[in-house]
């Protein structure tokens, strides 16, 4: 049953208008540039006149139009005083493009310093309707800027008119612990454009693990995971890519490389290497000890791979099949459901073909699109 504290986007409203919506995004993050041009490239086709206002390094394959602003932006999202220096004029430039087209909506798609006094300014001038979405309410345990993230979503809480989350978990932390003035809306999460689905012929004894490396992402127990999953089956290889936060330490690091049945690609992986690295392996590991949503766990099911995880909080409804869920950190049970994917090619076939099921249903960035618009029409109602 739907709970009754908040409107879920899953409702249709009846007579939905079409609108002028400015999507604004800072991020040169191809996860977060994918949510914002795939959102955009929906709601257009879905017949809503949509500008976007993003980063000038574009890391995602997209071809700019005259409805896609570009603003060079700083490397960090942080208030450097390079930053703040540059936000001074900028934020003047991006106020009056907004005011100057008068749109309906602005949704802030990413966390960024530069969007409170975007805000700020657009409600003094204006009666744009402002939403902006939080990806992690709260931050992760662990997280250096966990505390700056809270401020900052406590702040945007008390000056936007709605905040869309992507999950059950990320409602009952934004409303239980930053209690914002703005309504409070669910939408899934959906950044990725789904892909056909892709059978599998045969297993490939590779598991991979993929994406940013954070203390929260359970960085600290592939070692171990690859420890055991060498006395299972020593032919079986763990595929770790992705970029390391400035958090993690050196030692975690080496100590990951230092196994000899995982192959360690460390750095931003290219968007156009990606889907190397799913169509290559067997089965997408997660070894988060904390989630709220995950853009990783959308592409293993895109991709057509099943995920093996921990049972954490939050984990449940991202998952296509429970009984690929270990106990919390029982890293040799985890280690047993990994390498039970490898062996059997058919059992493999039948799970892979439930994940991209069940990612197309709840997950596809269409159905995103589709949910932001009735969101907007309620908060216009």
């Amino acid at each position: 049953m739907r709970d009754k504290r908040h409107f879920s986007g899953r409702e249709r409203l009846r007579g939905g208008r079409k609108m002028k919506i400015v999507l604004v995004s800072f991020s040169k993050l191809p996860t977060l540039q994918n949510y914002l041009f795939n959102t955009y490239e929906h709601m257009s086709e879905l017949g809503q006149n949509v500008y976007t206002i993003n980063s000038d390094e574009i890391n995602v394959p997209f071809t700019l139009s005259e409805k896609n602003m570009t603003i060079n932006v700083p490397n960090s999202p942080l208030p450097t005083p390079s930053s703040l220096k540059k936000m001074m004029g900028t934020v003047k430039e991006i106020v009056g493009r907004i005011v100057e087209l008068n749109p309906d909506v602005v949704h802030f798609i990413s966390k960024h310093t530069w969007n409170y006094p975007i805000i700020r300014k657009l409600k003094k001038k204006t009666n744009i309707k402002i939403v902006h979405t939080f990806h992690d309410p709260i931050g992760h345990k662990g997280d250096l800027v966990r505390y700056g993230v809270i401020m900052y979503n406590k702040l945007i809480g008390r000056s936007a008119h709605a905040v869309v989350v992507h999950s059950g978990k990320s409602f009952d932390e934004t409303v239980e612990k930053l209690k914002p003035r703005a309504k409070v809306f669910t939408a899934p999460l959906g950044c990725t454009k789904w892909r056909p689905y892709k059978e599998t012929e045969a297993t490939q004894k590779r598991l991979l693990i993929f994406g940013r490396i954070n203390n929260y992402k359970g960085c600290d127990m592939i070692p171990a995971i690859a420890e055991e999953v060498a006395k299972i089956d020593w032919e079986i290889k763990i595929v770790v890519a992705g970029k390391a936060s400035k958090d993690v330490k050196q030692t975690t690091l080496d100590a990951i490389s230092a196994c000899s049945n995982i192959e360690f690609t460390q750095g931003l992986i290219p968007e156009e290497e990606i889907d190397d690295y799913f169509y290559n392996c067997d089965a997408v590991l997660i070894t988060h000890t904390s989630m709220t949503q995950s853009g990783v766990v959308l592409d293993a099911y895109s991709h057509s791979k099943p995920i093996v995880s921990f049972e954490i909080e939050g984990i449940a409804e991202f998952l296509s099949e429970r009984s690929l869920c270990a106990p919390a950190f029982d890293i040799v049970e985890y280690a047993r459901k990994a390498c039970e994917l490898t062996r059997d090619s058919e059992h493999l076939k039948k799970i892979s073909k439930q994940a991209w099921e069940f990612g197309k249903n709840n997950f596809a960035s269409e159905n995103m699109a589709r949910e932001f618009l009735t969101i907007y029409n309620n908060i216009h109602s």
